[in-house]
């Protein structure tokens, strides 16, 4: 640890060693400094400081409360309190009433202003703030703000009379939808607190209560933190960062590192925990803040579906051992502890193994795509958190259209009957004479229903209906294929409309299976190799693995493809123009801008020649070679080429469609490029809602689009904004890519450079050793 390290952790602890009576506080100095020397002698002397610090200057006398014993029946303000509800490290809440309205309220006054530091007074006053600008119906309201005679600040909040989320679900024994449903109560209150740019940092069950109707309130923002102010504005400063409650906190809370909406995610993620097993997911229970910080860091926490096989030990209110066993976490749910265990498995295992994730940007990234994930989870609908598998959007369809897949099914059998039949009907000699043209047309109408059905799940076709049902759909289909592998011709075709369907939609690895697949029975079918549908198979793969960032195995398929197609064709033909745009694309790729460049404007040649002025291709050329300038840092040269090619799309295949929002996309670019951020950021926000109606909400396109948004609110100064779009988009990025692609590490590079811009050393070292590690695996 260097010596900044060492400062820095220091001050860290200095909050919370302020927090605790003078007596307690040597104690907590030799537990939390065990084994780091330097670290307690700059904790002491910090203390030894705010000691000086205080008999210098005390606190004015109007912040000296009476006793907290004499406040009771006391008059605050228009108040009186009744009794103590409870009390924190900042403030104490009371039961008060008020007479002129008959209300009751709670009270919080800043705790024993004698032993109130500035900081805590600060953060008094700012809780106060924060909750001013919060009016949702799961968070507790702000009544009424005022100062006691004595000069004490308080604030009235609404009283909820309730229990603590985990005890309400275990009095009324509770099911486990039953207790979803309160937790995404939960989550709307985060989300929305997250939406008006505040960040709770302490969510833990005795600050979520739950009155006798079930509705649930947030309370507590004591240790908030607003996103739109940074560390330096912060009353927070980076002596109260790590206040926290540790066996709630997040992995960057209890090392000290900047919080954002993921570290409330990860708060939520405990709690799910806890509501759906009665286990923590770490034994936390009498360890040291040092041995809290390395479990949290670095230890997994067991999968749900585990851990309720398990017993759990723990200590009554009163200090008596008791043990919890399976059967009993089973009863509580009014369920038995295997089907327990099965509800657990699967969506609700990998929920809240994401939300607890180590790193930040691996979590979700808000409250709201964990609030979405559930509510899949609960309507059927494949989670964004799971990894996505033909055989898993099979059982979720299955379960939401029992029917419709019954009918699928059935016409698949009558399609198959139809075949044998035919076959049994007609004579030896008749086959014979026949067999290939009976069999070409059977193979071309069993192919034509299953492309058609697959195609209807391609974004460039369907244009907005649901992924997860198309992709069934897909898996469906390919029941009848199974009934052609004597025909590998026609296997082949399917498997390619299948691999070109899972790649447009980002299931890589899905569309590798196929594409490869389809190439290896095409190659056996035609061993002389020049065949259109081997160089078609060949031009795919390359594709995929362009996309995959293996270049070398892109550039050797592209070869062989054109190889074919010249050899076929000869030059002036569109497949050998689209080779020239596959291999210019791929030295793109790879920074070989001379190169591409002339391989473009070869097959911008090739089209024209065929085609005028006016065709698809013509558009996508054009747009290749305007991107191509423009990250040759030519932008004012490319948006004219951009400008063309939109025109021509939007002529020929309309506003939405993919290609033309593609080309909708690089024109933004484009005007980022140039400074013209007022224009990029309309035009990027309205790229992303259409590529989210086309894609659903998780592509490696809208990630794309995401980076853009988030330049252009860098340029525009809103730092908070920016962060929240880099850190969903590299998020999102991780879903489809490995750790050393080439987007991953363009998305890594930012964030370094943008926290070194921002005056955030330790964040941009963080994402550069990332990077570091990712090269150097």
């Amino acid at each position: 640890m260097t010596s900044s390290d060492q400062a820095q952790r220091a001050f860290v602890l200095l909050e919370q060693a302020l927090d605790l009576p003078p007596d307690q506080r040597p104690a907590f100095v030799q537990d939390a400094c065990a084994g780091d020397e330097a670290v307690r002698h700059h904790l002491e002397a910090l203390l030894a400081a705010d000691a000086a610090f205080q008999d210098e200057e005390p606190l004015p006398s109007a912040f000296h409360p009476p006793h907290t014993a004499s406040l009771l029946g006391q008059q605050i303000g228009p108040y009186t309190i009744t009794s103590e509800i409870g009390a924190g490290g900042m403030g104490t809440v009371y039961l008060a009433r008020r007479a002129d309205l008959d209300k009751q309220v709670a009270l919080k006054l800043i705790r024993d202003g004698r032993r109130a530091t500035p900081h805590s007074q600060k953060r008094f006053l700012f809780e106060r703030r924060i909750l001013a600008r919060l009016q949702h119906p799961n968070i507790a309201r702000l009544l009424d703000a005022g100062v006691t005679e004595e000069g004490l600040p308080f604030f009235a909040m609404e009283y909820v009379e309730g229990t603590s989320i985990t005890a309400y679900c275990q009095t009324r024994r509770l099911t486990i939808d039953e207790r979803l449903a309160l937790f995404l109560q939960v989550c709307k209150a985060v989300q929305y607190a997250h939406h008006n740019l505040i960040i709770h940092r302490d969510l833990k069950p005795s600050n979520v209560l739950v009155s006798n109707d079930g509705t649930v309130s947030l309370l507590d923002f004591g240790i908030a933190k607003l996103l739109e102010e940074d560390d330096e504005g912060d009353v927070l400063t980076h002596t109260g960062v790590r206040l926290m409650t540790p066996e709630y906190a997040s992995p960057e809370q209890v090392r000290g590192e900047p919080v954002t909406m993921a570290s409330d995610v990860y708060g939520l993620g405990v709690l799910l925990y806890e509501l759906l097993t009665d286990h923590h997911p770490y034994p936390l229970e009498g360890r040291s803040l040092q041995e809290i910080e390395r479990i949290v860091g670095e230890k997994m926490p067991e999968r749900p579906s585990s851990v309720v096989t398990r017993a759990r030990q723990l200590r009554t209110p009163d200090g008596v051992p008791q043990t919890i066993t399976p059967a009993a976490i089973g009863a509580a749910r009014r369920i038995g502890t295997d089907k327990l265990r099965r509800r657990l498995k699967g969506d609700l295992d990998t929920i809240v193994l994401m939300a607890l994730r180590k790193e930040p940007q691996r979590r979700y990234a808000s409250a709201e795509q964990l609030l979405d994930d559930i509510g899949r989870h609960r309507d059927n609908v494949p989670v964004k958190a799971r990894k996505d598998t033909t055989g898993y959007r099979i059982q979720k369809f299955v379960k939401r259209h029992r029917i419709g897949v019954a009918m699928a099914a059935c016409l698949a059998l009558v399609l198959l009957g139809l075949s044998i039949r035919e076959r049994s009907l007609r004579s030896d000699a008749e086959q014979a004479r026949d067999l290939a043209r009976i069999e070409a047309e059977k193979a071309e109408r069993v192919a034509g229903f299953l492309a058609d059905l697959f195609k209807g799940s391609d974004p460039s076709i369907a244009q907005g209906r649901d992924i997860t049902v198309r992709e069934v759909m897909d898996r469906g289909a390919r029941q009848v294929e199974t009934a052609l592998e004597d025909e590998p011709e026609i296997q082949a075709m399917l498997m390619t409309v299948l691999g070109i369907v899972y790649q447009n939609i980002g299931q890589y690895e899905a569309a590798e299976t196929m594409l490869a697949g389809a190439l290896k029975r095409r190659q056996a079918l035609w061993t002389h190799g020049a065949h259109e549908q081997v160089s078609e198979s060949l031009s795919n793969l390359g594709l995929l693995r362009r996309q995959q960032g293996d270049f070398a195995a892109a550039e050797s398929l592209y070869q062989q493809a054109m190889v074919i197609d010249r050899t076929l064709h000869g030059y002036v033909h569109p497949s050998n123009a689209h080779d020239l745009n596959n291999m210019a694309d791929l030295f793109a790729a790879q920074g070989d801008f001379a190169q591409a460049e002339s391989l473009y404007q070869e097959a911008l040649d090739v089209y024209r020649t065929l085609y005028g002025d006016q065709h698809t291709d013509i558009a996508m050329t054009l747009q290749n070679l305007a991107v191509l300038y423009t990250d040759q840092g030519k932008p004012e040269v490319a948006e004219p080429m951009l400008r063309e090619a939109l025109a021509m799309d939007r002529s020929l295949l309309g506003d939405e469609h993919p290609d033309t929002v593609l080309i909708l996309r690089n024109l933004a670019a484009s005007l980022v490029r140039q400074g013209n951020h007022e224009a990029a950021g309309p035009l990027f926000r309205e790229i992303l809602d259409l590529q989210r109606s086309l894609y659903g909400d998780n592509h490696p396109l809208i990630a794309a689009s995401l980076d853009g948004l988030a330049t252009v609110a860098y340029f525009q100064g809103n730092y908070a904004e920016t962060e929240r779009l880099l850190l969903e988009a590299l998020a999102m990025k991780r879903t489809f890519f490995s750790d050393d692609h080439p987007d991953i590490d363009q998305s890594l590079k930012t964030l370094t450079l943008i926290y070194n811009a921002w005056g955030q050393p330790e964040r941009a070292a963080f994402y550069q050793m990332q990077r570091l590690v990712s090269r150097n695996p």
